[in-house]
């Protein structure tokens, strides 16, 4: 195998390992804060179905 094949296989490898360190705790903060925000999304449903109830059970 030529030399030059060898280094551009390497070069690409490179890129590829700095892209994923460079471009992973991006994705890996936006996705925690899309499931915080979901989470949120279902505790605050949850938090007003409950308020609901409580203030019709005090008429």
């Amino acid at each position: 195998m030529p030399a030059i094949v060898i280094v551009l296989i390497f070069l690409v490898l490179f890129l590829l390992a700095f892209l994923v360190v460079l471009i992973g705790p991006i994705l890996g903060l936006g996705f925690a804060v899309w499931k915080h925000g979901k989470g949120e999304v279902a505790l605050g449903s949850a938090a007003g179905s409950r308020e609901q109830t409580s203030k019709s059970s005090d008429d």
